[in-house]
């Protein structure tokens, strides 16, 4: 492909032309809707994302009744069989390791070459990412994204726990999903841009204002993921990122953008709890060793605060937070007495008493059938 502006020859996938530094048409070189890859996949007119690492469109698998996935084309060409062979081996792991996880990730369906590109065909997950969930209702409230938090931990724990010790990279709002059932979801176990990393060769990869220093060096370690995680709880109880001016601006990363430092999150919501503060505080500390050095202790801190937090509301009258405005609401509401919208958690009980949201028929945490009313 060619830059209308210059002429000279750019990628799949890139936005702004190297050599005249001017904007590239958003459609050319993207797939057209209704192509099929491999005579299974076919693009559907969803607007696809793009970005420096490639694109991702959705599509239908024609050889599953149509079943939803997502393709995600590599940016960079498959030059030679030995970058090729890397790929289908990082592809590889990450199936294997999306299956480890039990179900907590896009699961991998296939890999393969088209035309000189790569990809990589995922399950598609339905919900809204947390960062979209931030812009629709900011502020939110530190109890729920605790709760997502905790979560992710639990996650990150299974991952860490792993034979090879494998390193997220790629803890984000965006990259983070509440699913339609309630359940946090990673929606990409970093796919392009640690298949990027192996087709360009390149030290350390990551996101200004989740990735610690030791992460864009080259040497991830899990602390790494505690960083990003520790960022993302931030950013979505104040909406700051810890990135320079200059890059805020559209100019080019400085030297603190590679080592990001993240205040005391009360000088900019007092509203967030000391306990959260000093837990966000040791999550993104600049020292690896001075970090939490397991999500699983994390986890703990994190459910202790939930804990002593519930203590303050008396036994018999249990409060639940509605997720749409925020109100307080008996947790045997189903909905909310304010906006009528359903709650979660507090939208129906099992038999044994656990919380699922109203529309649940089975228990996800003792798998009870729940009774339809």
């Amino acid at each position: 492909m060619k830059c209308p502006h210059c002429g000279s020859s750019y990628n799949a996938g890139e936005e702004i032309c190297i050599i005249c530094g001017r904007r590239l048409p958003v459609s050319t070189g993207y797939l057209s809707p209704r192509t099929i890859l491999r005579r299974r996949y076919e693009i559907t007119a969803e607007p696809c994302k793009a970005g420096g690492m490639g694109i991702i469109y959705f599509a239908l698998d024609k050889q599953a009744e149509n079943k939803p996935c997502v393709v995600k084309q590599l940016k960079e060409p498959v030059t030679t069989d030995d970058v090729l062979k890397k790929l289908q081996e990082e592809a590889k792991r990450m199936a294997s390791l999306s299956q480890a996880i039990g179900g907590r990730m896009a699961e991998i369906l296939e890999d393969f070459v088209d035309d000189g590109r790569f990809y990589v065909v995922q399950q598609r997950i339905y919900g809204q990412t947390l960062e979209e969930i931030f812009y629709e209702r900011k502020p939110l409230a530190e109890t729920e994204v605790v709760g997502w938090a905790i979560q992710c931990c639990r996650i990150l724990q299974l991952i860490h726990e792993q034979k090879d010790k494998p390193v997220h990279r790629d803890i984000s709002p965006d990259n983070l999903i509440l699913s339609t059932m309630g359940d946090i979801m990673m929606i990409d176990f970093g796919t392009l841009r640690e298949l990027q990393h192996i087709a360009q060769g390149t030290a350390g990869m990551g996101k200004w204002g989740y990735t610690p220093r030791e992460q864009w060096a080259g040497k991830p370690v899990p602390q790494s993921d505690i960083f990003a995680l520790g960022a993302t709880i931030y950013f979505l109880l104040t909406g700051f990122r810890a990135i320079s001016e200059e890059l805020a601006g559209g100019g080019s990363p400085q030297p603190i953008d590679f080592a990001p430092v993240y205040p005391p999150i009360r000088s900019i919501n007092e509203d967030v709890s000391p306990e959260l503060e000093r837990i966000l505080s040791r999550a993104l500390e600049d020292s690896v060793s001075m970090r939490y050095q397991s999500a699983e202790k994390m986890r703990i801190d994190l459910e202790g605060l939930i804990k002593a937090s519930a203590k303050t509301v008396p036994a018999a009258a249990p409060v639940v937070y509605c997720p749409e405005c925020g109100q307080h609401n008996d947790a045997d509401n189903v909905y909310c007495h304010n906006c009528l919208a359903i709650l979660y958690p507090g939208s129906q009980q099992c038999p044994k008493g656990h919380t699922n949201p109203v529309n649940a028929r089975f228990c996800k945490k003792c798998g009870a059938s729940i009774p339809t009313s």
